[in-house]
């Protein structure tokens, strides 16, 4: 009989302990998002955390065999708390239960995983354990509606460079345990773009980022400095 000696995590703890909700990934043409997972591999030990990369949650022949088994969880749990789950001993002692007590054996052309009575005892327990993330979910916004349904652009972002203004609304939005679906950068570019095409107020930083992006064009950019009345105040009011 084969002795299974250890498990091991295919990924960064650290790293996912510094994402706020690392597992979370919503295709533009779906309304929800792709559902996340927790992966033993009953192979070879290794634990992984991951979301289903296509569309209806098709599953590789290891996890359809049973081979490796998959746990869902929510989306958009905060990545402290998920690390601080996958580090606790209960976890990694029912992850144990589970790696020992599943075999694998032939059945005709394929290799079928089963697991015995402790094993799925355990997978039980596991899944009641796993409801405790339900306590540490982020809120999630679409990143328009998160930055202007009540605020305009120069709030979030005045004369201060583009990269520090996002990484102040990232920080805002972790204050706030808000996971943001959509790049903060993108959508202030564009609101300034926006702004910049429709005759607008913008500000000299809104301008020069613009014309580092390719958004706009260096004679566009001289023809707003040029026209003081399009020129968001020094500071404001």
């Amino acid at each position: 009989m084969e002795i299974k000696t250890f498990l091991d995590f295919e990924f960064d703890i650290d790293e996912l302990r510094s994402k706020s909700a690392p597992l979370y990934c919503r295709y533009a043409s779906e309304l929800e998002p792709q559902t996340a997972y927790i992966e033993i591999d009953c192979r070879n030990g290794a634990i992984d955390v991951g979301y289903y990369s296509e569309i209806g949650n098709a599953v590789p022949v290891a996890v359809a065999y049973q081979r490796a088994r998959r746990y869902s969880i929510p989306a958009n749990v905060s990545g402290k708390a998920l690390a601080e789950l996958l580090e606790s001993s209960e976890f990694l002692a029912l992850a144990e239960r589970i790696y020992q007590g599943v075999t694998i054996n032939q059945n005709g052309g394929n290799f079928i995983g089963r697991a015995d009575d402790d094993a799925q005892e355990a997978e039980e327990e596991l899944r009641s354990q796993l409801h405790s993330l339900n306590h540490h979910l982020l809120e999630v916004w679409d990143v328009d509606d998160w930055l202007f349904t009540n605020h305009v652009l120069e709030e979030h972002w005045y004369h201060e460079p583009l990269r520090l203004a996002v990484e102040n609304l990232r920080i805002a939005a972790e204050e706030e345990s808000v996971f943001i679906d959509g790049d903060l950068g993108t959508a202030l570019l564009d609101s300034a773009h926006f702004r910049f095409r429709h005759g607008y107020t913008v500000s000299k930083a809104h301008v020069d980022a613009l014309l580092a992006h390719g958004m706009i064009g260096l004679d566009e950019s001289q023809q707003w400095r040029e026209q003081s009345w399009r020129h968001l105040p020094d500071k404001q009011e």
